[in-house]
């Protein structure tokens, strides 16, 4: 038996010993890009800081809150900072890093959901966000979600300790420091959207197979996206990383049961033999046996 079929039975093995969860026992986890919860909100504002700056004497309550950045006005950014009770921040369409910078300053010691999302180039022309920076303004992060952003290369950089969702959507290849904060104890559910760094691939596939990280994680989604750059080897390299990444976490980790894999938005197992574009990639036979052990197993709930 060769590695990659051991990998396929130990995943058959481990899914036969847990119980599938109810969707009526999972918990409820509203959109990030809404951020409502019926459980911390009384009231929403989509906030666009133009116009009047009265909002933190009109909505002294806020705990959600989601800001268009696309546009500022300082007289309003500086009322929406005076809010003192967010718990939860979207930061949309950002052109300007010292706008994140200053909400993370007073927000982030107590925010427990965070998304940042970056207009089309604008990270190319701002600072690149930095992770050990992120760490110590948002200790309490449950929920992480970034687009668009570019994350920079950083070494000594802390995990997030109360971290449970972390989902990374970018255009271009995302840094290593990413298998970073997949070090984080508590993630139950991860979602890499775009390229991932080889290296990064590879590091974060070896810790799991060590029993080392991600020991929580019942959610991993890994959508490759990126390949146009590329040439046919590094998309070869690329897709091997990621395929085997997505086979040692299913044979290792012990509360996996949500697992997708797709190339260019289409779901692997029905995609690659197909497209011409991914004349590069051989068909990972084993692959396609894992992701349908997860297919069966999900629909036995």
């Amino acid at each position: 038996m060769d590695a990659s079929d051991e990998l396929v039975q130990m995943t058959s093995a481990r899914l036969q010993n847990l119980k599938p969860r109810r969707h009526d026992e999972q918990e409820k986890t509203p959109d990030s890009r809404c951020l409502q919860t019926e459980h911390h909100l009384h009231t929403t504002l989509g906030y666009s800081p133009s116009g009047a700056g009265d909002e933190h004497i009109k909505h002294p309550n806020i705990t959600h809150l989601n800001i268009i950045c696309a546009v500022v006005e300082k007289h309003r950014l500086e009322s929406v900072l005076q809010l003192t009770k967010i718990r939860a921040l979207a930061l949309v369409m950002v052109r300007d890093q010292y706008v994140v910078d200053r909400f993370l300053a007073t927000f982030g010691p107590n925010l427990h959901t965070l998304r940042i999302n970056y207009l089309p180039l604008a990270s190319e022309t701002n600072d690149w966000l930095k992770v050990r920076r992120l760490t110590k303004l948002c200790p309490q992060l449950e929920k992480l979600t970034l687009e668009g952003v570019f994350l920079k290369e950083e070494t000594d950089v802390e995990n997030f300790p109360e971290l449970r969702e972390f989902a990374w959507r970018v255009s271009s290849e995302a840094c290593e420091v990413v298998a970073k904060i997949l070090t984080s104890p508590k993630l139950q559910k991860v979602c890499l959207e775009g390229a991932v760094n080889l290296d990064a691939l590879k590091k974060v596939t070896a810790q799991i197979r060590e029993r080392k990280i991600l020991r929580q994680l019942q959610s991993l989604h890994i959508l490759q996206r990126e390949f146009r750059h590329y040439n046919l080897q590094t998309m070869s390299d690329q897709f091997s990383a990621a395929a085997s990444l997505v086979k040692v976490a299913s044979a290792f980790l012990p509360n996996l049961t949500d697992v997708q894999f797709s190339v260019m938005d289409c779901l692997f197992s029905s995609l690659i033999p197909f497209n011409p574009l991914f004349g590069g990639i051989k068909r990972d036979e084993s692959l396609d046996k894992i992701l349908n052990e997860f297919k069966k197993f999900n629909r036995n709930e």
